[in-house]
Formats: structure tokens, sequence, C-alpha cells
């Protein structure tokens, strides 16, 4: 909530916290629909649904949708990528030594 809020802000709309607040909330319900990833492009069209019903354009709507998600979604998944690729390979060489160790052990 405080993230969309902030975001709704940068962009100069004059929105309440309260309302930014049920329309993230109630938007994340989407994340739960098992079939899509996060709820990808669902929650962000229900973000854009909802705000365009409290008053805004469509535009900025859909701007505060896809600039919270790409915070959110996008960001976290970027990082959590490039973390994965820099130290899988040092993590799956330490699993490796270890079960070659142990069975070397078990063996004697």
């Amino acid at each position: 909530g405080l993230r969309c809020f902030i975001v709704a802000r940068g962009l100069g709309l004059n929105v309440t916290y309260q309302a930014v607040l049920f329309i993230t909330l109630l938007s994340l319900l989407a994340t739960l629909v098992p079939f899509l990833p996060g709820g990808l492009g669902l929650t962000e069209g229900l973000m854009t649904l909802f705000f365009v019903k409290i008053g805004l354009k469509p535009g900025a709507a859909a701007s505060i949708a896809l600039l919270d998600r790409a915070i959110s979604y996008w960001l976290t998944m970027l990082v959590g990528g490039i973390l994965t690729i820099s130290y899988s390979p040092e993590i799956l060489r330490s699993i490796f030594s270890q079960n070659i160790k142990g069975d070397e052990n078990s063996e004697e």
C-alpha cells in the first residue's frame, strides 16, 4: 500500500492513502490465481480498473499499476535472478563436493 501510494504521489496524482491501500489489497487477491505466476497481468489490470473507478484517467491508473508492479515484482525477479546466476556455481560446487566426500566416507 505505501509503495503504491508513494508511486501515485510521485506521479503527481492526488489519491488518498486509504483508497490506494484498499485498491492494492483487493488487487493482490489476483496473486492467488494458481495458473498465473504472481497474478501477472491480472493484478495490473485490476489495479488499473479500480483506480479508474475512483476517478483517475486510464493512463494515470495504468502508470501507477505498472510502476508499482515493476518495483514489487520485476525488480525482485531481476535481483533474484542475478544473485542466482552469480552464486549458483559456487553453491552447486559446495553441495556436490560435500556429497562426494560424504559418499567416500560412507564406503570405508
